[in-house]
């Protein structure tokens, strides 16, 4: 096993600790998910949350798809929970620029907050990345949490997901 596997195994510490995991999107990338059973981003990762409320902080709105953890990581092996950390920015660059807009502290340039103070910004996320395009099956969406105007385009899905309106 690489060096870099070890490291990431241990940077999961919380994933193992929730049985949900979830993902906030639109309308049309629901459809879009349900019909062709994969999701997919054109950003070099699709980000998830341990904490449905995370995002709403962050000012994201729309549909709130529940994932059981479980399933969706059997499908996917390179789930990576992200910590707004140093260290784990510098183990990884990619989804540091993914996540914070820079791959490397040198990058970042700011005189209010320094790297470290600006990474930890992020920390409430509780943000986990998968690659950019997985399948899913059946068995992978918990639960379905929509807008009540959303009702007539996820009508279709009703017999096959267990769909909450709000």
């Amino acid at each position: 096993m690489k060096l870099k596997d070890l490291l990431r195994e241990n940077y999961n510490n919380y994933l193992d600790e929730n049985k949900y995991i979830h993902r906030w999107q639109d309308i049309n990338s629901t459809i879009k998910l349900l019909k062709n059973k994969r999701l997919s981003t054109t950003k070099p990762f699709i980000s998830l949350t341990l904490d449905p409320d995370s995002a709403k902080s962050a000012g994201f709105s729309g549909i709130l798809i529940t994932f059981d953890r479980n399933n969706l990581q059997k499908n996917n092996s390179k789930m990576q929970e992200v910590y707004y950390e140093e260290h784990f920015m510098k183990l990884f660059p990619n989804i540091s620029r993914y996540v914070t807009g820079y791959r490397k502290k040198e990058d970042y340039d700011d005189d209010e907050l320094n790297w470290e103070q600006y990474i930890e910004t992020f920390e409430d996320e509780q943000e986990v990345v998968i690659p950019k395009s997985i399948k899913i099956d059946d068995n992978s969406i918990v639960l379905i949490t929509a807008k009540n105007s959303d009702k007539n385009n996820l009508k279709q899905f009703e017999n096959k997901y267990k769909i909450k309106y709000q």
